[in-house]
């Protein structure tokens, strides 16, 4: 992680779960999975004629995991703590504020784009990031603070903490 995120905010929980991890967030109504490969929505579609129902895993994106929700010490700005696998294998970090997701998406695509994240084409691409974003339930919570320094019981340095950041 760097000393600053793009948004100004300063991730100081340094959080990498594993993809078994992320796993167990995915519950059987959330229709995404995560593979080496990317991301993937489940598609279901119903042949009345036949009867069956089929189901298509439709890969989106390349490698991003939602490594937890990230908010303020005064538990507002709301964001997600995003990974993005790079075609060079190198994951970045993100902390990408929820208000993001009130637009059309451009602006937090963009940034996804320029970190090395892969999209496919598409109003379906663009849909199912909104949504894996948006609906993620990732477990872990991270705070973000604005600069360095004492935030509550926590010295926050450009590459994480020193102290008690047990409610971050």
């Amino acid at each position: 992680m760097g000393a600053s995120e793009p948004n100004g905010s300063i991730p100081y929980h340094d959080v990498n779960p594993p993809a078994e991890k992320l796993a167990k967030v995915a519950k059987k109504e959330w229709p995404f999975r995560l593979t080496e490969r990317g991301v993937e929505k489940r598609i279901e579609a119903r042949d009345k004629e036949l009867g069956i129902t089929t189901v298509e895993w439709r890969w989106f994106c390349s490698r991003l995991e939602v490594s937890a929700e990230t908010r303020s010490s005064e538990g507002e700005e709301w964001g997600r703590l995003l990974s993005v696998t790079d075609r060079d294998g190198r994951v970045k970090t993100w902390a990408m504020p929820m208000s993001m997701l009130a637009g059309d998406g451009t602006a937090y695509r963009e940034r996804l784009l320029s970190l090395g994240l892969i999209m496919a084409p598409g109003k379906f691409a663009r849909d199912a990031l909104h949504e894996y974003i948006s609906t993620a339930q990732p477990g872990d919570k991270a705070r973000c603070v604005g600069r360095l320094g004492w935030e509550l019981e926590t010295f926050v340095l450009p590459n994480g903490a020193i102290g008690d950041h047990s409610n971050g």
